[in-house]
This record gives C-alpha cells, sequence and structure tokens, in this order.
C-alpha cells in the first residue's frame, strides 16, 4: 500500500515568537516538510491545506507586518497566502469535484462565527476575510486541530471538524484520529479512539495537575527550529 501524507503547518509559533523567530520556524517546517500550504485532489474533492499560524500572524501582533525586514516578510508571506487561498477556492469551484475541503490547525471559531478571539481560535478581522472568502466559493466543512478536542461545531452553512490527534488530549475522548468518506453528494467524518498504551498516559491531560508526571508538559527545543516550549530551555542548534 502507498500512502502519501500532507501536512498542515501547525505551532509556528504566533503568539509569542518575534517576526524574525517565526521566520526561522517557518523556515524549519518547510525544509523538514514540504510546502506549508498546496492543494491536491481526490476522486470527489480538493483538499485546500492552509498555514493558518501565517494568516493569523499580523493579527495577533500586528508589527509583524511593518518594520523590521523580518516583520515586512512574514506580512508578505500572510498576504501571499490570501491570494494563493483565494485563486485556489476559485480554480476548484470550477472544477468538476463536488467538494472543497479546507484543512488548517486553527479553527476559525469554536461556537460561533462573531464570538471572541482567543488562543484557540482566529483572531476577528482574519476571521471574518476566512469566512467571506469560504461561503463566497461554497465551501461548508473545515478540518481542523489546536484544540486537543475532538468536536463537530456548525453554525449556519459551516461545519468545523477538530481531532484531538495523537499527542495529548482535554476532553476525555481520548487519542485518535478521523477516517474520511466522500461520493458525489456527501462527506462522513468518524472518529477513531486509539486504545494504545503507549500513548495512554497524555489522552486525557488534566491540564490543572501539576508539572512533571507521565505526561510531559512540555516538549524539549527541536534543532534549528528555534522552537522550545519548556520555559528556561534554549533551542538547538545544528542538525
Amino acid at each position: 500500500m502507498h500512502l502519501t501524507t500532507h501536512a498542515a503547518a501547525a505551532d509556528i509559533d504566533s503568539h509569542s515568537a518575534t517576526a524574525a523567530e517565526f521566520r526561522v520556524q517557518l523556515a524549519h517546517f518547510r525544509r523538514h516538510f514540504g510546502p506549508d500550504y498546496h492543494s491536491f485532489t481526490t476522486q470527489f474533492a480538493t483538499f485546500v491545506m492552509v498555514n493558518s499560524e501565517t494568516m493569523v500572524a499580523a493579527e495577533n501582533h500586528p508589527n509583524f507586518g511593518r518594520g523590521s525586514h523580518a516583520a515586512l516578510a512574514v506580512g508578505n508571506e500572510s498576504e501571499a497566502q490570501w491570494a494563493w487561498l483565494e485563486s485556489t477556492l476559485a480554480e476548484a469551484r470550477a472544477g468538476p469535484r463536488p467538494h472543497i475541503l479546507p484543512v488548517m490547525h486553527h479553527p476559525p471559531f469554536l461556537e460561533t462565527p462573531d464570538e471572541p478571539a482567543q488562543y484557540f481560535n482566529w483572531p476577528r478581522v482574519a476571521r471574518a476575510r476566512l469566512l467571506a472568502l469560504l461561503r463566497r466559493f461554497g465551501v461548508t466543512q473545515l478540518l481542523c486541530g489546536h484544540t486537543h478536542t475532538t468536536t463537530v461545531v456548525t453554525a449556519g452553512e459551516m461545519t468545523v471538524y477538530t481531532v484531538g490527534g495523537t499527542a495529548r488530549t482535554t476532553d476525555g475522548k481520548g487519542c485518535g484520529y478521523s477516517t474520511l468518506t466522500l461520493n458525489a453528494s456527501a462527506v462522513d467524518v468518524r472518529y477513531s479512539r486509539l486504545n494504545d498504551p503507549s500513548v495512554a498516559p497524555c489522552c486525557n491531560w488534566d491540564l490543572t495537575a501539576p508539572a512533571g508526571g507521565q505526561c510531559p508538559r512540555c516538549l524539549p527545543p527541536l534543532p534549528d527550529s528555534g522552537f522550545a516550549s519548556c520555559p528556561n530551555t534554549a533551542p538547538a542548534t545544528g542538525g
């Protein structure tokens, strides 16, 4: 069996990184995983792989889009992807496949499109821009992550699916993955829970528990990525 993997860019830290650090992390992703946004097709659908990290960066950090060379570069990255997304959606809608399925790390909203911005959703200006673009091209379903929970939320004509994944989850549904079954008229999304004891300690993660224990609360530094989620730990270099 031949399997092709398509990665959605995630945890390029647009909330706390400087513009220069953000560019280092983006380059790391591209070097190891390939393009941070792209599309591909199946028999019944066009999948649109969006780098939501870049698209929310300018609003999470307004100085990303002006000032230093690095800030200007991040702002340009964001606008380039917006232009690509519009043209990709237009091409997909004009094509023969009935479904357009964007895939992105951040869900645009958790409950309602007009909810306040917070860590787990999109900031409001970028969110409104995204949802208007999706409505324009008849997109009604989004596949997302980021929340470490498995949910299905419908608001109006838009349904947002999140999946807790296999790193750590916080909703009591365990670690797992979603399987899509498509035909000409429907997209069916089913969650499958993993029963693997090696991942069990992280699959009902208590955010209020003390640090330590069986499930690490942060990650060690990644070589040449500029990223370390553990406090007081410098990223490794080289590699």
